[in-house]
């Protein structure tokens, strides 16, 4: 069974390691795409990621819970690369957590790629790479 995850996981926190784990535990294997820093700057503005693409890859190699670690196309802002994406890791299992932005869409695109949406856990808005971000500066 490969359980599939995919965010930006600029600077690793709490939260993150929860998802991780969660979705860990759905499947044998886990495989983590991770939006490239094109991508981040593009969803997060111009200050972003404050880690890069290799950085960030490297942190979610180490942990226990990642089996796999692939850096995600520019483009990967389609439902036709989210369907590609998921075929090509051959994923059973899209793991998403509850404040996934898009949720109809990424079920609509499970469902024609064959693969189960989970949600793994719930929105904890304590926790975010932004307010660790705006904590860092004040």
């Amino acid at each position: 069974m490969i359980v599939f995850a995919t965010g930006i996981f600029d600077l690793l926190h709490i939260e993150h390691l929860n998802f991780l784990q969660a979705a860990k535990k759905l499947g044998g294997k886990l495989v983590v795409g991770i939006e490239s820093d094109f991508r981040t700057k593009e969803l997060k503005g111009s200050q972003r990621p404050i880690m890069n693409q290799s950085e960030r890859k490297q942190m979610l190699e180490a942990l226990e819970c990642v089996d796999e670690v692939i850096i995600l196309p520019n483009e990967f802002n389609s439902n036709r690369e989210y369907e590609k994406m998921l075929l090509s890791v051959k994923a059973d299992i899209y793991a998403v957590s509850g404040n996934s932005p898009f949720m109809e869409n990424k079920k609509e695109i499970c469902r024609k790629a064959g693969v189960k949406l989970r949600v793994v856990n719930k929105y904890n808005p304590e926790y975010s790479t932004t307010k660790l971000i705006a904590k860092l500066r004040s």
